[in-house]
């Protein structure tokens, strides 16, 4: 850009134009992809916190859901947690 800003050319001048184009373009995408970037640090970080505390136990027919995953308990469960594991429900037992 410092170059072609050199340049007193016609030509110059219009390919300077187009890379402050560019930049702005890349710049506005760089803007959404930071936001989108911080909205999935958040879905990440529900995630970690998202879990159902089993204190006594779960009964079947008990439908668990976390976040966009559903499923229904079809057995019973003791004392544990519900955890959402690489996009399933999975249950682990408390110590």
């Amino acid at each position: 850009m410092v170059g072609l800003s050199k340049k007193h050319t016609e030509e110059a001048q219009q390919s300077l134009h187009a890379v402050k184009q560019e930049t702005e373009s890349l710049k506005a995408e760089i803007n959404e992809l930071i936001l989108r970037r911080s909205e999935l640090e958040l879905i990440v970080e529900r995630v970690a916190q998202g879990k159902i505390i089993v204190q006594r136990e779960a009964l079947p027919g008990v439908t668990i859901k976390i976040l966009d995953q559903e499923t229904v308990i079809k057995a019973r469960y003791a004392q544990g947690e519900f955890l959402l594991n690489m996009g399933a429900i999975s249950f682990s037992v408390s110590v």
